[in-house]
């Protein structure tokens, strides 16, 4: 597993590994929540046009899971849009490797809309933008197959 070390327990979750500095960013309370800040254009996308890793600074922390065991993970995402936050985005990763991940965001796009955008990425990178959503938090979720591939 790619990144650096770290320490960060978040309600039953152990992330070991940070990636870009994510551990330094990263701020747990006691009430299970965690307070996530990263500067602007910062992402992590394999270019389908070129094949190229066109953007790999995102701060990620990475937790070890064992996928032969039922799990779900939901999160609470309150991403901190502004009026010129192009690709502002709340996201969790699901990472094997640099080639093989996908990434649920809560994401600002290019005309200012707030949407889900999954990100499938098996070589290079393939965005699938949902419908428009007009809170301002989102909840995503991750659940285990149970299938090891």
């Amino acid at each position: 597993m790619r990144g650096r070390p770290c320490d960060i327990k978040l309600a039953g979750i152990h992330f070991t590994k940070a990636v870009n500095g994510a551990d330094t960013l990263a701020k747990t309370d006691t009430q299970g929540r965690m307070d996530f800040r990263v500067g602007a254009k910062k992402g992590f996308f394999y270019d389908p046009n070129d094949n190229k890793l066109s953007n790999n600074t995102a701060p990620i922390l990475l937790a070890k899971v064992d996928n032969t065991k039922p799990f779900t993970l939901v999160a609470k995402v309150t991403p901190g849009f502004t009026a010129k936050g192009l690709y502002n985005a709340g996201v969790l990763y699901m990472y094997v490797n640099d080639r093989r991940w996908q990434k649920h965001c809560f994401e600002q796009d290019e005309r200012g809309n707030h949407r889900i955008v999954s990100v499938r990425t098996l070589g290079t990178s393939d965005d699938n933008n949902h419908d428009i959503v007009k809170a301002p938090t989102a909840y995503l979720k991750i659940s285990s197959d149970m299938r090891v591939n």
